[in-house]
């Protein structure tokens, strides 16, 4: 019985997170005209291709999120309002750091001047 679990776990995993590369890739690639790389030219298509397994990675994060808050591995098909709201929440607390450091700390990225920002309250009055 262990073993069924396991390989139900780690079949849905590596599903889930094929899915989720194949889905973000073209989302980067048209994100990807808001950015430039570090030397101010256009992103490329091969960024484009590693942000989408970082998004894969991020999705199995929440999954896995949910595995241990809801105690069963099947939430992510009829996840409800409570697994949505796990979605969202996980995915602004992994997402805001993470690309705050990207940009602001490792500088690997930029925003072109198209890119819509939210401002900081203190910065919009100026």
């Amino acid at each position: 019985m262990r073993w069924v679990i396991k390989e139900f776990i780690r079949r849905d995993s590596s599903r889930l997170f094929v899915i989720a590369v194949i889905l973000n890739y073209p989302w980067e690639r048209v994100q990807s005209s808001f950015y430039l790389t570090n030397d101010g030219t256009a992103i490329p298509w091969w960024h484009c291709m590693l942000a989408s397994l970082g998004d894969g990675l991020l999705v199995l994060l929440m999954f896995w999120a949910g595995r241990v808050i809801f105690g069963h591995p099947g939430w992510f098909d009829r996840p409800g309002l409570r697994g949505y709201l796990l979605m969202a929440l996980t995915g602004l607390v992994m997402i805001i750091p993470l690309e705050w450091i990207m940009i602001s700390r490792m500088k690997w990225w930029s925003y072109t001047a198209d890119m819509p920002l939210i401002e900081r309250a203190s910065n919009a009055s100026n």
